[in-house]
């Protein structure tokens, strides 16, 4: 996938589904786990069809505050990421980056 994340489609990202990325939040690294990769709409004219990617970071309860974020991945590269809390589920704290 190119690290123009303006150009990002789902289907970027779902062969990453249950791979690993890291996360960079100040001074310390927290590890992702790629969970979903869903469309969310139409797309409109000339635009990509918005869709939502779900991240995990297993065990961690305390929530990163909303905000971007760089996120680093061999085959994704390093990009910046909107990262909205939505709260833990059994086995960790899980995030949405949400591309319309």
């Amino acid at each position: 996938m190119s690290t123009d994340i303006n150009a990002a489609k789902v289907t970027d990202f779902e062969p990453l589904r249950n791979e690993k990325l890291k996360l960079q939040a100040g001074e310390q690294d927290l590890e992702l786990e790629l969970i979903e990769a869903v469309n969310i709409g139409k797309a409109h004219g000339d635009r990509r069809q918005p869709f939502s990617v779900l991240f995990r970071c297993e065990g961690q309860q305390e929530p990163l505050p909303q905000g971007t974020y760089p996120i680093e991945h061999a085959k994704l590269g390093r990009v910046e990421l909107f990262l909205v809390p939505l709260g833990p589920d059994k086995e960790g704290m899980q995030y949405e980056a949400v591309f319309a």
